[in-house]
């Protein structure tokens, strides 16, 4: 199935602009599939990170902190910024100002 999806993409995207499938894998010759998230890391893997709390705008509810358990965190590899372009439609800069949410 996965397979089928990369090539629609290939279809209409030019190859070299897409990433390469990290979901699919291989272990003890038998096909296996690679998941994971970003708003948490494996605390083993985040060494002396600091631990930061979820904004509000992200975790209004506080589901994502109840989530975090013992052996999760959130850090700073794990903020997500979405950028929204600040100009009027005809602007002709190259590098436009951007404003973080």
């Amino acid at each position: 199935m996965i397979p089928d999806v990369v090539s629609l993409f290939t279809r209409a995207i030019d190859e070299n602009k897409i990433e390469p499938n990290t979901i699919i894998g291989e272990l003890e010759e038998l096909p296996t599939l690679h998941a994971s998230n970003r708003y948490f890391t494996p605390k083993k893997d985040a060494c002396d990170a600091e631990e930061l709390a979820f904004h509000k705008d992200v975790d209004p509810s506080g589901n994502l902190k109840r989530l975090l358990g013992p052996n999760r965190v959130h850090i700073e590899e794990n903020v997500v910024s979405y950028y929204e372009r600040v100009g009027g439609e005809n602007a002709k800069c190259t590098s436009c100002l951007l404003r973080v949410h």
